[in-house]
């Protein structure tokens, strides 16, 4: 197998910084062999040697080991002694030196435009290095690089290598855990915020001379502390971030600093920065981070995870001797234990900008092999917008000519849109005004807190603030100057010496011009010339020279350039779109504090950005410039939604008019036949076919289609639905079919055809017999006459849609009609069954089934004459009665149908009724076999009320007795629960005793009764025991202080004693100068003894 052979080595780095650090190392040959290389170096070496037969490889190694010195050897091995490095990042872009290097250096974004142009191939290495820092560039990165089958070399010091080992395809993974037991850095995990810590320990580290690098979470703090802290006499302070140029780390890369020196940076100084001289890392545990939800990257403050722990402390750990790491936390961090974990990939977090690649490469997301799950939902939502922009081609994934324009320019896709609008306008001021804007990434970058926009601020508008800001810089500062055979824009004045005057004994601090413009103005010096880089890629790109810096202007509020501006944003239509402070996807969406909004912004175009709340909800606010209502009119397409109404005046159609996608209003205008769109033609025909009959002009022909309709009902009904009733549906049908023939659609149009002959007007006539026969209409009719013979009387017969006949007899009170119907029925001669309603007082009652209603009306009646009788009262039991009352019998009258005697049984019964004040009430039934059943269940009520009252008496003695042991138990629980001498499950016993309600039947409550007189006496006895030993204990106690006084006295009797002889030796031995016995007791020495008496001597 021939051994592939590379012609160059891309090294893919995560910032500028450590592409920086990497093109130092590999253009340094005098830096020894690391450990790493000790360890690792032939293993590493093989693997370099058959790269490409089985794939690549990757080197996991902790921090300090000299990962990017091995890969200096590594290139030397792969390419040759002689390599030729070149660094390309959006400093420092590419020249023709960079095409002759065999090794560059790159940041992840550089990378991914050069897979997309074809630059980077399959002959070259791709390396990895920080593999663990994922951006949505690197990861999109690594799916083109492996589509276009590209080898990997991979790096990372804190990372879980087996995903990167499968994605990757690699065939080995190195691993070296060597570490020098030497450097290992002391941790301190401490509780307080950076000044504080540092205000406390920055005498300590400069007296020991340490080189300090801060780590925390944002840019305005690593300023602020910076500026805090210079002001320290021996101390060098300075900051960095991802708003500064890397050039400013080169003097702590190349050990220019001399110590004591202390640098506060970000997150972007944590990896492969090696700053000489550095054994100090201090630690905030926080950054701010951007966390994917549902597709919407969102800026969040999360604690720092191990892998940015692990970087941060790498800095000194394994590095430096005498390292110290101090982690500022509220976690418990036991650093020297913490694993690598997987790191959060971002590309989910990007489906706009993935949209755009795959479509370049005319490819849906689903070929290409990527590390992490995309949010298939989002990025079909921005296929589809692109589609509908006409950025990406309905039939295919391919970018459409207006959409090659807009994905080729260094931009958001917003932004790129209103360039190419910008640019085929070909007005070079209008062009120049949205270069300017689109390079400023936003206003926010652009200022610090404190600012002054006096000569640059546009009411309205935060896209032409920061378009002035640039510009007055160009207009004071800006030139035009050749880098390497490139043109760029560059400031006078652009730039701060610091140095140490001996004179004086202080640090100073020189600014140029532009700097100190500035400082002056509160404006950010950084983030203006990433915007002047960020226009030479867009003139580049558009293949325009660079304008003079003299040739851009001020864009003050209320002129022609400002409405020209707003014109253009408008047209485009392409940014966010907020109206009264409301976003479909976002939600409530606040203006910027920063900006020139103001809080009363209706409609505004602009980029809307996410981030978390202290309380962790998420929120979105919007840089953006305020759109006036005349212009969004001016713009706003008007989509013909539906047909509002069809009259005389004509047809009038409801319009929506949307703006940048979002529905503003709706209107309702009279369209002209001729003009009204094809799509609405169909409804309004629909229309017109309901209106015409009322419309002016037609009234004969509502009458006649209005009878035909009737009669043809009216027979359809009696006949029982066998024939067919013409509807209106019918006539709108007959109406249409004319229009159709004729495509009329307005009553202009109708009018003018019936004139004209097209249409006939008896075709829009209902014709009778082609729903009914003649012959049909008169047999019907006999069948089913108006009216109907009823002992001897003619009533009229009622028909009805969905009901059967009826006649209606009579009242029932004045006509007994009712009574003489045929229990049989009544029939029409067709056989249909005759409904008959027999008027009431109040209602009316009806049926087919003669003999229910003769029943029903007589039970109304019956009843009727029951309510105006007087009823005897009926006797209630009393609770010491034995027997329920019998039922009593009343005649009331005679019965409405049959005319016998009409009865009523009264009986006792049970009273169910709320707040009653009996358990029995009266009561009258029709029969007497209902009455007995009452009765005996008030008689079976009585008896029960009996045994419950003996019950209840024989309860309440034995509540007597009860009362006063609860009592009892009561007095136990405040006295006895809460004392810790007693046995707990005693005291749990008398809670349970105390809590609980007394039984509420007598056997039970008797037996709690003699339960809780034993408990009580068991505690008693507890009680008393418990006394007693406390009493016991006490006298013990009473008799060791007695002992213990006695002891001390004693030993102070004898002390006394003792001192008192010491005393009479001393001024024994200072009169006589002998000791008062050999062992000079009382003294340690003879040497103490004699200095005691020569002092006393003396003082006499």
């Amino acid at each position: 197998m021939t051994k592939k052979r590379f012609l160059r080595v891309v090294v893919i780095a995560p910032t500028r910084s450590t592409c920086l650090n990497i093109s130092i190392v590999l253009s340094n040959g005098a830096i020894p062999q690391t450990l790493l290389m000790q360890e690792k170096g032939k293993e590493i070496f093989e693997a370099v040697d058959i790269l490409g037969d089985l794939g690549g490889f990757g080197v996991v190694a902790g921090t300090g080991t000299g990962k990017t010195v091995a890969l200096r050897d590594i290139t030397k091995r792969l390419l040759g002694e002689q390599i030729r490095v070149d660094i390309v990042t959006r400093e420092n872009e590419a020249t023709d030196y960079t095409w002759m290097c065999n090794v560059l250096v790159v940041t992840p974004g550089v990378a991914l435009h050069w897979l997309k142009s074809g630059i980077i191939g399959n002959d070259d290495l791709i390396v990895v290095d920080e593999i663990h820092q994922t951006s949505e560039h690197l990861e999109l990165s690594l799916g083109l690089a492996k589509r276009a089958g590209c080898t990997f070399l991979w790096m990372s010091a804190t990372i879980d290598p087996r995903v990167y080992e499968q994605y990757l395809e690699a065939a080995t993974v190195v691993s070296c855990s060597a570490y020098d037991p030497v450097k290992k850095a002391e941790v301190k995990v401490e509780y307080g915020d950076a000044e504080s810590f540092l205000s406390s320990h920055i005498e300590e580290f400069v007296k020991e001379k340490r080189g300090t690098a801060v780590f925390i979470p944002t840019r305005a703090q690593a300023e602020n502390l910076s500026r805090k802290f210079a002001s320290r006499e021996g101390l060098y302070c300075d900051f960095y971030h991802g708003g500064e140029k890397v050039e400013k780390l080169r003097q702590f890369l190349k050990g220019e600093v001399e110590k004591p020196f202390m640098v506060f940076m970000t997150i972007a100084g944590a990896s492969s920065l090696n700053i000489a001289g550095l054994d100090t890392v201090v630690i905030i545990d926080e950054m701010y981070d951007e966390r994917i939800h549902s597709g919407v990257a969102v800026m969040e403050k999360v604690a720092l995870g191990n892998n940015e722990l692990l970087q941060m402390g790498g800095r000194v750990n394994g590095r430096a001797i005498g390292g110290k790491v101090y982690i500022l936390s509220r976690r418990s961090i036991d650093f020297h234990s913490l694993k690598p974990e997987t790191p959060h990939f971002r590309l989910g977090g990007d489906p706009q900008h993935l949209a755009l690649v795959c479509a370049r490469l005319g490819v849906d997301v689903s070929e290409l092999d990527l590390i992490t799950t995309i949010d298939r939902g989002a990025y079909e939502a921005h296929v589809k917008r692109f589609r509908d922009r006409g950025i990406i081609a309905a039939e295919d994934f391919c970018l459409t000519p207006y959409g090659e324009k807009v994905e080729r320019l260094p931009v958001t896709p917003d932004w790129a849109e209103i360039l190419v609008h910008a640019e085929e306008s070909q007005d070079s001021q209008i062009l120049n005004l949205a270069v300017v804007c689109a390079s400023a990434k936003s206003l926010y970058d652009l200022i610090r807190k404190e600012h002054d926009f006096s000569e640059v601020g546009v009411k309205g508008s935060d896209h032409l603030t920061a378009h002035n800001i640039v510009v007055s810089a160009l207009s004071q500062f800006g030139f035009i100057r050749d880098k390497n055979g490139d043109v760029e824009y560059g400031f006078d004045g652009d730039y701060v010496k610091k140095y140490f005057d001996k004179s004086t004994r202080q640090d100073v601090v020189e600014k140029g011009v532009f700097i100190e413009w500035c400082d002056l103005k509160g404006f950010n010096g950084k983030a203006i010339k990433e915007a002047t880089l960020a226009m030479k890629s867009i003139y580049r790109q558009m293949r325009n020279d660079l304008p003079r810096p003299k040739e851009f202007g001020l864009v003050l509020a209320n002129t022609s350039r400002h409405e020209t501006f707003l014109n253009l944003l408008a047209e485009a239509q392409s940014l966010d779109f907020v109206r009264n402070g409301r976003h479909s996807k976002a939600g409530t969406v606040f203006t910027a504090q920063h900006g020139m909004l103001g809080y009363s912004a209706d409609a505004v175009l602009g980029t809307i950005r996410y981030w978390k709340d202290k309380r962790g909800y998420t929120r979105s606010s919007i840089e953006g410039t305020e759109i006036p209502i005349e212009v969004l009119d001016s713009h706003s397409k008007k989509i013909p939604t539906r047909i509002y109404t069809v009259s005389a005046e004509g047809v009038k159609v409801e319009f929506r008019s949307t703006f940048a996608g979002v529905a503003l209003d709706e209107t309702h205008e009279l369209v002209p036949d001729e003009k009204l769109p094809e799509s609405l033609q169909a409804e309004a025909r629909q229309q017109l076919s309901v209106y015409l009959p009322s419309l002016p002009g037609f009234e004969k022909l509502r009458e006649h289609n209005q009878h035909v309709r009737k009669t043809s009902g009216d027979v359809a009904i009696r006949s029982g639905g066998k024939t067919r009733a013409a509807t209106q549906q019918d006539e709108q049908n007959l109406y249409l079919r004319s229009m159709e023939a004729a495509n009329v659609f307005s009553y202009a149009g109708m009018v003018e055809t019936l004139r004209s002959g097209k249409i006939r007007p008896l075709d829009l006539f209902l014709n009778l017999r082609d729903f009914v026969s003649e012959e049909e209409e008169i047999e019907v009719a006999s069948q089913n006459p108006d009216m109907l013979d009823l002992l001897g009387k003619q009533y009229p017969v009622t028909y009805r849609q969905g009901y059967a006949p009826s006649i209606e007899l009579g009242k029932a009170e004045a006509d007994d009609t009712w009574k003489q119907l045929p229990d049989s029925g009544i029939k029409l001669p067709s056989g249909c069954e005759v409904v008959v309603v027999v008027p009431l007082d109040y209602h009316r009652l009806s049926a087919s089934d003669i003999s229910k209603l003769k029943e029903q009306v007589c039970e109304y009646l019956n009843q009727k004459k029951w309510d105006a009788f007087t009823k005897p009262e009926i006797s209630l039991p009393s609770a010491t009665d034995e027997v329920v009352p019998d039922v009593v019998e009343v005649e009331y009258g005679t019965d409405s149908l049959i005319g016998g005697s009409a009865l009523k049984f009264g009986a006792v019964t049970l009273n169910t009724s709320y707040g009653r004040s009996s358990d029995f009430k009266g009561e009258w039934f029709k029969t007497r076999e209902e009455a007995e059943a009452a009765r005996a269940k008030a008689h079976a009520k009585l008896d029960a009320t009996k045994v419950e009252r003996f019950e209840r008496a024989e309860y309440m003695s034995v509540r007597e007795k009860a009362e006063p042991i609860k009592a009892r138990i009561s007095e136990l629980y405040d006295k006895q629960y809460y004392n810790s001498d007693l046995d707990q499950d005693l005291r749990r016993r008398i809670y349970e005793r105390y809590t609980r309600s007394l039984p509420s039947t007598s056997a039970e409550l008797k037996q709690w009764v003699f339960e809780t007189e034993v408990f009580i006496a068991e505690v008693e006895k507890a009680v008393a025991e418990v006394i007693r030993k406390k009493i016991e204990e006490q006298q013990k106690l009473r008799e060791a202080e007695e002992r213990e006084q006695q002891n001390r006295q004693y030993e102070e009797n004898r002390r006394t004693v003792e001192k008192a002889k010491r005393r009479a030796k001393e001024e024994k031995f200072a009169e006589t100068g002998v000791l008062a016995d050999e062992d000079s007791s009382g003294f340690n020495s003879f040497a103490a003894a004699l200095a005691v008496a020569k002092q006393k001597k003396q003082k006499r």
